[in-house]
């Protein structure tokens, strides 16, 4: 701002308006000051951010670790379906056996029977001669 042409009385040297220059300073304070807050208001909006980042990658973390968690589920499930068919497979081979081990018992039984039958015989056949 240029200073104001102000002339004392008796005196023709002009001096400057030092309410001018006075109004200057204030106005470049109130600017300094202006601009100050803004820097603190940017460097919280910083700060926020920089936070926001780091609840992000948190939560990404915490997702990726629930997607390993499940896929471990879902491989021991697959694994106990496995081994609970292989039990499956293991019941039938031994009812199988025991099913094979029953019809061969009968010839067992019957051979006794046929020797004694053929004994009866021979005593009739004794008797009668």
């Amino acid at each position: 701002m240029v200073a104001a042409d102000v002339r004392r009385p008796g005196n023709d040297t002009p001096h400057p308006d030092h309410n001018a220059c006075s109004t200057d300073q204030k106005a470049t304070r109130g600017s300094q000051k202006a601009t100050r807050s803004c820097q603190k208001a940017a460097r919280g909006d910083q700060i926020a951010a920089r936070s926001d980042q780091k609840a992000a990658r948190s939560d990404g973390k915490a997702a990726h670790s629930d997607q390993k968690a499940a896929r471990s589920d879902g491989k021991a499930a697959h694994s106990d379906g496995k081994a609970a068919r292989n039990d499956q497979k293991a019941a039938r081979g031994s009812q199988k056996a025991a099913r094979d081990d029953q019809k061969a018992a009968p010839g067992d039984q019957k051979a006794p029977r046929s020797g004694q039958k053929a004994a009866r015989s021979d005593q009739k056949a004794a008797r009668n001669a």
